[in-house]
């Protein structure tokens, strides 16, 4: 007889310890999973012409908001394009549309960058998913699990003093971009000089 309670599921191989939740978003990071890593979908995220058209058409389409935005320059030592410094100003912002779905407007502004090389290749729309860790560290165990695949690192870059996030180049094979790392920057910069929030 075996002594598993009656309706109780199996155990997976892999458990993933207690979530982490987002202190300003109340995104969830980290969920039992039979894989490996959770890859809970948090970010859905689009490139655009316009960021404040788009937010604009969002809101009177759906109601949405408030749209947290940013507008920053990004370099250092930790941004990199294929593994190169890379020096870029974007405008974004991010909408939680509903508890534990974040949607994403990026409109690049100068530099080089993995967005306007989207934009002029194939048009504004989604192009990528966000399957934030719940640390930094994490996120590294999951960029080498993906390079073991094939899968290389495309962009990377921080936001704020403890955010890192990477690009994984999915596309090929999944048509979008995958977002990774330790958070979303709409748990970090509500406290920035360099946000706003658009309601």
């Amino acid at each position: 007889m075996s002594d598993k309670a009656e309706g109780q599921c199996p155990a997976h191989p892999y458990v993933v310890p207690p979530p982490r939740v987002g202190a300003r978003s109340g995104l969830l990071y980290g969920i039992a999973t039979p894989h490996p890593f959770d890859f809970t979908v948090t970010q859905i995220s689009f490139v655009v012409n316009d960021l404040q058209s788009t937010i604009d058409a969002y809101r009177t389409a759906f109601g949405w908001g408030p749209f947290n935005v940013f507008d920053m320059w990004c370099e250092g030592p930790n941004s990199l394009l294929r593994g190169k410094p890379a020096k870029y100003r974007i405008k974004w912002s991010e909408c939680i549309v509903k508890p534990g779905i974040n949607f994403e407007f990026i409109q690049p502004m100068e530099g080089e960058n993995v967005w306007t090389e989207w934009l002029q290749t194939k048009g504004e729309g989604v192009w990528g998913l966000g399957v934030m860790m719940r640390s930094n560290e994490e996120g590294e165990q999951v960029k080498s699990w993906f390079a073991k695949q094939g899968i290389a690192e495309l962009m990377r870059g921080d936001v704020g003093d403890d955010i890192e996030w990477y690009l994984l180049d999915t596309a090929p094979i999944l048509k979008v971009m995958t977002i990774c790392g330790g958070g979303h920057a709409i748990d970090w910069a509500y406290e920035s000089e360099r946000a706003y929030q658009v309601q």
